[in-house]
């Protein structure tokens, strides 16, 4: 198996889903150097979490890749994330050997980054459809953001105080050295931000893409924007 835990190119980049290559041999080989690419929104810190339904349009990734739409609240310092949403990976990729694995390769799930070592928990098949994404924090004054999926509270993630928190949404391809080879929509609606006192509003926030320019991106209105390729 040749694996990259933190591969270059993601360890540093925020919200980045740690990829693994499955090798075919049982060797343990060193993995290539990968590049991500990311198009999306962002916004602000100060805020308690944020909120989005996605559905999948189609999703087809290269064997040694995996694609991913999702929502997230991360430290501005890079150091804590918690990322909810739903991946595919091909036939010789995972996230964190522990999502997208061999007979789930259609996967929901939370991934939690700690000071830069990841975690991903699958929860549950997916096939297509529209579910409800939220990364938001239960009580005033708490560093924790928890993950759910529906209404359905998963993991969550500690230093993620209000006054230095993101909130982002996003579509991610994880193996992105080249754009050729896989196809993805993922159309998102309703993206709000959340604030314990009030709510969830709507926002439009601002454009975000990291990496190569992979993705195309609609501009968003209502909180609904679209992303593909």
């Amino acid at each position: 198996m040749r694996t990259s835990d933190k591969p270059a190119g993601r360890r540093l980049r925020r919200s980045a889903l740690a990829l693994i290559i499955v090798c075919v041999t049982s060797a343990a080989l060193a993995a290539p150097a990968l590049a991500v690419s990311q198009n999306g929104y962002r916004d602000v810190t100060g805020y308690d979490g944020v909120r989005a339904s996605i559905g999948d349009e189609g999703i087809s990734p290269r064997s040694d890749d995996c694609l991913i739409f999702s929502v997230s609240a991360e430290s501005t310092d890079a150091e804590y994330q918690l990322e909810v949403g739903f991946l595919k990976c091909g036939s010789n990729a995972t996230i964190d050997h522990t999502c997208g694995v061999s007979g789930h390769k259609e996967t929901k799930f939370v991934e939690q980054d700690f000071q830069n070592s990841y975690t991903c928990y699958p929860h549950g098949d997916y096939s297509g459809g529209t579910y409800s994404y939220r990364a938001t924090r239960d009580a005033t004054g708490s560093n924790i953001i928890y993950g759910y999926i529906g209404s359905t509270e998963y993991e969550g993630e500690g230093g993620l105080p209000r006054a230095t928190t993101m909130i982002q949404a996003w579509g991610e391809e994880s193996n992105a050295n080249t754009c050729s080879g896989w196809t993805a929509f993922g159309a998102f609606s309703s993206l709000s931000r959340y604030n314990i006192s009030t709510g969830f509003s709507v926002i439009n926030p601002s454009t975000y893409s990291y990496g190569p320019a992979c993705w195309t991106r609609t501009g968003i209105s209502g909180g609904n924007f679209d992303v593909y390729r």
